[in-house]
């Protein structure tokens, strides 16, 4: 019998303001991004994308 394992995947894009964070900063936030995925969709695929976009603040739009 095949057995196959289905996995939810996502692609999320987050504007945030230029030089306003960290590195580091935007590492963790994708680390927690995807653990708040994983709790209410339950396991997401591991090739799950979280894409940050810095812009300039007048460039940001809200709600689009």
């Amino acid at each position: 019998m095949l057995s196959i394992k289905v996995s939810k995947g996502c692609y999320l894009n987050i504007e945030i303001s230029d030089s306003t964070n960290l590195k580091q900063d935007k590492a963790a936030y994708i680390d927690e991004v995807h653990k708040a995925l994983s709790l209410q969709l339950g396991e997401i695929h591991p090739v799950s994308y979280t894409a940050i976009q810095e812009m300039k603040a007048d460039e940001i739009r809200p709600g689009r």
